[in-house]
Order: C-alpha cells, then structure tokens, then sequence
C-alpha cells in the first residue's frame, strides 16, 4: 500500500478555492438517505463496505464524467489523470452540503481517468476535521490506524484519512480510490522514471 502524506494532500486541496460546511449533525443524520447507519461496525465489516460503495454515495468508480454535471477541470497530473472540483451547483450527499455551508473549511476533488470516475478527494479543516472522520467511519466501518489517520483495504477499492496538525487548525484528507486505477498509476510512473534515467544516462 502506498503511505500518504498528509502535508501532500493538504497541498494538493491548497489551489482549489470552494466553500466549507458546519458540522450541523451526526453522520447518522447528514449521511445518504438510502444508506441507514450501521448499528454495530467491526473491523471485519472495513474491506466489504469499501468495496460494495466503490467510491461515495451517489456515485461509483467507472461512471462516466458526463454523471458528474457543473464540474470545472483544475489540472492533469501528466500520466493520464484529470482532477476537476464543482464550482457553484451539482454537488450532491453529505459532502455537496458540507462545500455549500462551510465555505472555507472543506474541499472536495473528483478524478478521472480515461473519461471515468477512479478517485475522490476531500478535505475538512478545523471543526469540518473531525465531522469528516465520522463520516469515513459511516461509510467504511472503523478503520486500520496509520500513522496519521486510518486505512481501509478492499479488493476493488481502498481508502485512507490522513490528519494535519501543524497548522493553526487540524486538517483532515479522505481519499478513497480504485484500486485498479492505483495500480495503473504506479505502473505509469515507473515507466515514467525509467524513461528519464534511460534519456540521463544515454550516450
């Protein structure tokens, strides 16, 4: 499994300029309203409920950017990734109000690869930190610890939360990602920078 910096991820959510959300429930009662809150989680539920989301309410890895209306490109990673995030309407679930109601304390990003959904991002500062963790908690189940968050391994998909606490206000990232995807990412960088010591060492 790759091991996530959280001062990477909080740098990668610094260029996106969206509104934050108030934490203005439990995650019982901001979660998908076609998605109950378990009433016991144990670890041996983590890998299956990150495999049967496959990505986030609303939306699953593989749909197509056409399902996700009003988002607005933001960059392309250089090996085939393209990152968008919504401007005004569109977003959707407990993470489309979260952008809506706290203006500057919670990002959310949307990646695509091939035209398809393959990742997503989220970040929460200050109060929105740890709304954020019990809403990964809802979703996944209670996860493995890291070093600086905790971890949720599937066969399909897999997750992570990564916490920040240098700044004046803790910073909590989720990034939930198929695993496929993953895969091929590695794959392409390690073509990338075979590539570029053959062209530093070439006669």
């Amino acid at each position: 499994m790759p091991t996530l910096s959280s001062n990477t991820l909080v740098l990668f959510f610094a260029t996106v300029l969206l509104g934050g959300c108030t934490d203005s429930g439990s995650p019982t009662n901001m979660g998908d309203g076609n998605q109950p809150a378990p009433t016991e989680v144990t670890a041996t539920t983590r890998a299956p409920r990150v495999d049967s989301l496959n990505g986030i309410p609303g939306h699953h890895f593989g749909e197509p950017l056409s399902a996700f209306p009003g988002l607005v490109l933001l960059s392309t990673n250089g090996l085939g990734a393209r990152s968008y995030y919504y401007v005004h309407q569109g977003e959707t679930g407990w993470f489309g109000q979260c952008t809506k109601e706290h203006s500057h304390d919670f990002y959310t990003l949307y990646t695509f690869a091939a035209g398809k959904f393959v990742s997503f991002s989220a970040s929460g500062r200050g109060r929105m930190s740890h709304a954020l963790q019990q809403q990964a908690e809802y979703l996944y189940g209670p996860g493995a610890p890291t070093t600086n968050g905790f971890r949720w391994a599937g066969r399909r998909a897999e997750a992570w939360t990564a916490l920040d606490k240098q700044g004046p206000s803790p910073v909590n990232t989720l990034l939930v990602q198929s695993k496929a995807f993953a895969r091929q990412q590695a794959q392409a960088q390690a073509q990338a920078q075979a590539d570029q010591l053959k062209k530093e060492h070439a006669p």
